[in-house]
């Protein structure tokens, strides 16, 4: 048997792929579409969680900051330095009205963010005031310890207020 083919009967096959009419070329087309799609879709939600992670971390340095200076005034004044309640009491005993102090304090290491410190008398602590024993015969006054905590560069900001009870 001859394993060899004429030429003759090569042509006489019909090719199938001159057949085809291009369709899997539009579905290709279609799905690359979807694909792209969905990638687009999923950089814009990146984008948007990466924003949301840089509010969250600016909100709560704006809060470690404002918390920072409460912390910093209510040790000074548990310490005996009373300067910022001096000077409430002394607006008081001139006006006789409501006053407040207060200082600013500019953070070493972050230039962006100002924060500030409020003494504010609330008026007389009476017993139910949470004072203790041992106390009888001495004025006491209470005062809210205020701090607030502003980031330029971001617009975070934060407040903290802390309570005390001074004689």
């Amino acid at each position: 048997m001859n394993t060899r083919l004429s030429r003759g009967v090569v042509s006489g096959y019909k090719l199938r792929g001159h057949e085809q009419n291009g369709t899997i070329m539009i579905v290709a087309l279609v799905l690359l579409f979807v694909v792209t799609l969905l990638a687009m879709s999923g950089l814009k939600t990146a984008s948007v969680q990466e924003r949301m992670a840089l509010n969250a971390q600016t909100s709560n340095v704006a809060f470690q900051h404002a918390e920072s200076a409460v912390n910093s005034v209510l040790w000074q004044m548990q310490n005996g330095n009373r300067a910022l309640v001096n000077e409430v009491d002394a607006q008081v005993s001139a006006r006789g009205v409501f006053a407040e102090g207060s200082v600013e304090f500019f953070e070493e290491g972050d230039p962006d963010a100002v924060t500030t410190v409020q003494v504010i008398l609330l008026g007389a602590a009476g017993p139910g005031d949470g004072e203790t024993r041992g106390r009888e015969g001495l004025a006491s006054n209470r005062y809210d310890i205020v701090g607030v905590s502003e980031i330029a560069t971001t617009g975070a900001s934060a407040t903290v207020t802390q309570g005390i009870i001074l004689n």
